[in-house]
């Protein structure tokens, strides 16, 4: 039976305290009973925040043959960004990950949205348990707020405050995945008791892995627009191959101590959070392609990072696989747990 057994619970299991596991439980379903309109309220706020983002950022986009809102993009986003080369600058197709991003938010939000709708044994969907808690989505929400905000400071050339701004965007996108991760692994046991298996993987698929796409891609443009203010906007200026050069520094040891937490530190919550490795080698692919040239320590140093971010990739498929398949042998004290589990719901009924 390849599943996640909650860590606590399946601890005390172990040791053999049914008193402590059986609190473990009770508690599961006084969260049931907790109301939930304020997740209501808030995942339909989040639908509308989106909606608009995603108008903002197609109008963000002007050109001759097609303009959501005359006048009120000065420049277009595409256009700021081919202004400032640089020797790590992707190439144009790379940019359209940020379409790739919308589209899969939207998608998790639909996805809340018919939790709205939906009812189990035990409850309403979206409360019971809730795995998308307010604070998840308030900083979601945050995270759009900014990066609607990032389209009129990078529009209009306000290269350091839109840094400042995009570090904020990334860093509300990572907690919200923090919080979705901790709630999916609190709740998993009375998840599997409801038999909402489809829920657990739409939560992991959707929700998880559509929103490390957005941070990570957020990290990255951190990094350009970093390189982007040192060259053009410093003083003294900073020569472009020297702040490429640290840029991509600084995205490699994000991408090692990414990949370090995310195999041993964190495995149990983001074993199928995959998307961060799929963008990090779109990166390095569109700033190869842009960039190739072996008489330059950037592009050589991008062909690096290319071939480590496949690597990492690789492993990050090979430690999926291997855990599990070893998560067979704790099959039978998982059947046990969830057994127990399972009568502890009628009792409390």
């Amino acid at each position: 039976m390849n599943i996640f057994i909650h860590s606590a619970a399946a601890h005390r299991l172990k040791e053999g305290s049914l008193a402590q596991a059986q609190d473990t439980r009770t508690e599961h379903y006084i969260m049931c009973g907790k109301p939930g309109w304020v997740v209501f309220f808030l995942t339909l706020l989040t639908t509308l925040v989106l909606i608009i983002t995603v108008l903002l950022g197609v109008a963000a986009q002007p050109s001759h043959h097609f303009n959501l809102a005359p006048g009120l993009f000065n420049r277009g986003i595409a256009n700021v960004s081919d202004t400032y080369h640089l020797d790590m600058s992707p190439v144009d197709g790379t940019f359209a990950l940020w379409g790739v991003i919308f589209i899969w938010q939207i998608c998790w939000v639909i996805y809340s949205l018919t939790a709205l709708c939906r009812k189990t044994g035990d409850g309403r969907v979206y409360d019971s348990p809730i795995l998308l808690p307010s604070a998840f989505y308030v900083s979601f929400i945050v995270s759009l707020c900014l990066t609607m905000g990032w389209l009129f400071l990078w529009d209009r050339l306000f290269l350091s405050l839109s840094l400042v701004v995009m570090l904020f965007v990334s860093t509300f996108l990572y907690i919200s995945l923090a919080l979705s991760y901790n709630a999916l692994e609190r709740h998993m046991p009375l998840l599997y008791v409801q038999e909402r298996k489809i829920d657990i993987w739409c939560i992991r698929i959707l929700v998880q892995n559509g929103i490390a796409l957005y941070a990570t891609w957020t990290t990255i443009e951190s990094l350009l627009i970093l390189a982007v203010v040192m060259t053009y906007t410093s003083v003294p200026v900073v020569a472009e191959e020297t702040s490429s050069t640290v840029s991509l520094s600084i995205l490699a040891a994000f991408m090692l101590v990414y990949a370090l937490t995310d195999f041993f530190a964190f495995d149990r919550f983001s074993r199928f959070t995959v998307t961060p490795y799929v963008v990090l080698i779109v990166a390095f692919s569109g700033m190869f392609a842009n960039n190739a040239d072996t008489y330059k320590m950037n592009s050589i140093f991008i062909v690096a990072l290319l071939a480590t971010s496949a690597v990492v990739a690789l492993t990050k498929i090979f430690f999926i696989c291997l855990r599990q398949i070893t998560k067979q042998s704790d099959s039978a004290e998982t059947t046990e747990f969830l057994r127990e589990l399972d009568e502890s719901r009628h009792l409390l009924k």
